[in-house]
């Protein structure tokens, strides 16, 4: 895709902000989920245990949309949260945290109760109302799990994949996931899936190439596509259609495009060498079928128009890692947190500035891409 136009050097300062600072996280945010039920109310997990819950208010302001935000909630656990979903209602948030347990927060009460246990850390937790609101988890242990509030403790069902699980993405009925080896896999949660055997699950292997490592997986909003990212800075967009295999009701995927979009160019010595970042973050938009947006450790954010294969709009965050972010189920609204994601390793942790959630709102001639 083509270049990006002059960048800012911090543009979360052009972007709502908290209306009390000390109510920002003190530690990296993991995962930013917004409400199913109020577009204005979203909550971030972090590496401290904590699930900070925001309520945004804006309000028009001459021809521009201004606000604020401010915490209502706070919830926390002895131990770092590494993913986060809300139920369905609105009322309670699950939760894997770093003692592999998958946990439920309930809202009203404040409390807290463990509904499941893997062997390994849980990289992404879903709330699927339309498998009568089972719980699914995957897990760096290889397992995708489905739990029950009522019957905690006791997976209803179990798939075992042949290799940990980098990312995955639920949107009803399709299952996605980025595995250990480059492989991806889409599973139909409309079929007889509980019954899985390990040959009868269609592992592809990754548009992105061998060595280039899984780290974020996404389904289109109508979920007719997806976007993959890599820790090589690296993006790939693909088409995704229902097809029986190995006769089991299931995806076959065909190429988009791939494209770099998360690298900068540092000149030595007459030589331009390209440094390489991961791809946090990729957001659809509902409210756009070709807007993409992307995120990466290197501090920058692209909105993308991949139908023109150009850049809508770039912002820069004064090279601080974008660990997170999310698009409202509206599409007005893009929670993001700027903090060490700690891709450069433990010795550099103190080299970043202290965690930042901010809020911007994705107006219309953002969301498409306009020739001059």
């Amino acid at each position: 895709m083509n270049q990006p136009q002059q960048q800012q050097q911090d543009a979360s300062l052009q972007d709502i902000q908290i209306n009390n600072p000390q109510h920002l996280p003190q530690d990296t945010v993991s995962d930013i989920q917004f409400n199913p039920q109020n577009p204005q109310i979203f909550a971030c997990s972090t590496w401290d245990g904590k699930i900070y819950i925001y309520q945004i208010a804006v309000q028009q302001n001459f021809n521009q949309i201004v606000g604020q935000f401010q915490q209502i909630s706070l919830l926390q656990y002895n131990e770092p949260i590494t993913c986060i979903a809300w139920r369905g209602d609105g009322q309670a948030i699950y939760a894997g945290c770093g003692d592999n347990s998958v946990v439920v927060f309930n809202l009203s009460s404040g409390q807290n109760a463990k509904i499941g246990q893997h062997q390994a850390g849980i990289r992404s937790i879903f709330h699927v109302q339309q498998l009568n609101g089972a719980v699914i988890t995957c897990s760096f242990d290889a397992t995708v799990c489905f739990w029950s509030e009522q019957n905690p403790n006791n997976p209803l069902a179990k798939i075992q994949l042949k290799g940990k699980i980098f990312a995955a993405d639920c949107l009803f009925p399709i299952l996605a996931l980025g595995l250990q080896g480059e492989q991806i896999t889409f599973i139909n949660l409309q079929s007889n899936f509980q019954n899985l055997s390990p040959h009868q699950i269609n592992y592809i292997d990754s548009p992105l190439g061998k060595g280039s490592q899984i780290n974020i997986i996404k389904i289109m909003c109508k979920g007719n596509g997806f976007g993959l990212g890599s820790i090589d800075g690296r993006a790939n967009l693909g088409k995704l259609t229902p097809s029986a295999q190995n006769n089991v009701a299931g995806y076959k995927i065909d190429n988009i495009m791939t494209f770099k979009c998360h690298k900068n160019e540092e000149k030595q010595n007459q030589v331009v060498n390209q440094i390489l970042y991961p791809v946090n973050s990729i957001c659809f938009n509902p409210r756009q079928d070709q807007f993409l947006l992307t995120c990466g450790s290197e501090g920058n954010m692209y909105f993308w128009d991949f139908e023109h294969k150009n850049k809508i709009k770039s912002f820069a965050f004064n090279k601080q890692p974008i660990s997170a972010c999310n698009t409202s189920s509206n599409g007005q609204f893009l929670a993001y947190s700027l903090g060490y994601d700690w891709h450069m390793g433990y010795e550099h942790s103190n080299s970043f500035e202290r965690p930042k959630v901010c809020v911007h709102i994705i107006n219309e001639d953002e969301l498409r891409f306009k020739r001059s």
